[in-house]
């Protein structure tokens, strides 16, 4: 979104998400560490961009999702397992409505929302 030459891709297998230009040979970011104590991504899945640039990472088997800013490579967990509401459970999926609430889907078929504060 907002770039016709620009492709984000989740690498489960590399715990990586990587941001290439088209035509490149080799992505121009390479997003892995969090600034947190499990501090690097754990097969993460799915992403979703919202109108900002910021960039949400469903992070799988460390039962949370992350926020990368624009131009940074240091991600932020937004939503961590143990955080009030539903338990957050191998998250596989994530995305926003027009305020910004954020969904996420977990495994086992359940969607849980986490509202804009």
């Amino acid at each position: 979104p907002g770039s016709s030459t620009q492709v984000y891709i989740c690498n489960e297998r590399t715990d990586s998400v990587y941001i290439w230009n088209f035509g490149d040979p080799a992505p121009i970011t390479t997003l892995q560490t969090v600034n947190h104590s499990s501090n690097s991504l754990n097969r993460p899945w799915g992403m979703t961009l919202d109108g900002y640039g910021n960039l949400y990472v469903a992070d799988r088997d460390n039962d949370r999702v992350v926020m990368f800013v624009p131009n940074a490579t240091i991600g932020i967990p937004v939503v961590v397992r143990g955080s009030t509401g539903p338990t957050l459970d191998k998250p596989v999926d994530v995305a926003l409505d027009s305020q910004l609430n954020l969904y996420v889907a977990v495994e086992g078929h359940m969607i849980i929302k986490y509202a804009r504060t």
